[in-house]
């Protein structure tokens, strides 16, 4: 896996090195889940932004697109603090101010530990919401002031159970009309709920990884770290890299999904979504792939494209 200056550093690199040990097995019983905060939200301006967020920002849109989704009146933006397996974690909401009941979607970003990145991910949660979505972002335990270890894949996917769950029990969602969406990282996040029987109507992913073996064997440099930042890797490893890599149990993929994968991915070869696809296609799951050619890692020069064909793959697969 080779690295570029974007977000395929924190999203795969070295995040993916840093999965924790402990994780909780697969078909673990939900924690408990409730809301202990729920308060308005109000992103920076973009001049505001430091350069990390603006950084950030910039790859799913520019000023001007951005300050429309901040200043936006037909939506409001809202951010959660929810209590699960007693981690606290962060959750960005953005919504339609229409009074109704609406589909939704679990916004599952990539990378791993952040702090003060939130306003990166405002123009495509506004484009979502405009799309008729009620949008809620985990940001995992450990991120944006959130407490508990963030396991890369291990307890932390029971943060996208919750968030499942907290939106269903919504009066303005459709429980019946709810999906997931994933990024790299979170990607693989999705793929794992899915497989643990969360439900959700459909999925996507976008640059997710499949294969966490093939993946270190790809880059010397990652697989190097993955034994300096995770101690005890090379005794846990096939552990590790079963409950992480969804090509292991395919065939417990039984959502309908799209895989989208940039043809240009530097750091996690289009191969990775290929194999899953031949996969799930042996499986006989309704999906679809989609590589984008000369598409980046998760695909932010192609937001329009990216996000439209996102949209409607949920809308093809609603109640």
């Amino acid at each position: 896996m080779s690295i570029e200056p974007d977000r395929c550093w924190p999203a795969v690199a070295l995040a993916l090195l840093l999965v924790a040990s402990g994780a909780h097995g697969v078909g673990r019983k939900p924690g408990a889940t409730r809301i202990m905060v729920d308060e308005t939200w109000a992103p920076r301006s973009w001049a505001e932004l430091a350069a990390a967020p603006r950084r950030e920002a910039s790859r799913y849109a520019d000023s001007s697109s951005y300050e429309a989704a901040r200043g936006d009146p037909a939506y409001e933006a809202r951010r959660w603090r929810y209590l699960i397996d007693s981690a606290e974690v962060v959750a960005l909401v953005f919504r339609p101010r229409a009074a109704g009941r609406r589909p939704a979607i679990v916004y599952c970003r990539g990378s791993y530990i952040q702090s003060g990145l939130e306003e990166a991910f405002l123009p495509q949660l506004h484009r979502f919401a405009r799309a008729g979505y009620f949008v809620v972002a985990p940001q995992y335990r450990g991120s944006e002031g959130g407490s508990g270890r963030d396991e890369m894949g291990g307890a932390d996917v029971e943060d996208v159970h919750a968030a499942v769950r907290l939106v269903a029990a919504r009066s303005d969602v459709d429980r019946n009309a709810i999906y997931l969406y994933g990024e790299s990282r979170g990607g693989m996040m999705v793929l794992q709920a899915i497989r643990d029987g969360v439900p959700v109507r459909a999925a996507v992913t976008v640059g997710a990884f499949t294969d966490l073996d093939s993946l270190f064997q790809s880059d010397a440099r990652s697989a190097a770290m993955a034994t300096k930042i995770w101690p005890d890797y090379e005794t846990r490893r096939e552990e590790i890299a079963l409950r992480r890599s969804a090509l292991r149990w395919a065939n417990r993929i039984r959502v309908p999904l799209l895989i989208l994968h940039g043809g240009s991915d530097s750091g996690v070869p289009p191969r990775q979504s290929e194999q899953l696809d031949a996969a799930l296609t042996r499986a006989g799951t309704p999906h679809a792939l989609r590589i984008v050619p000369g598409g980046s890692h998760t695909l932010g020069e192609h937001a329009a494209l990216r996000d439209s064909l996102v949209v409607s793959w949920f809308g093809a697969h609603a109640p």
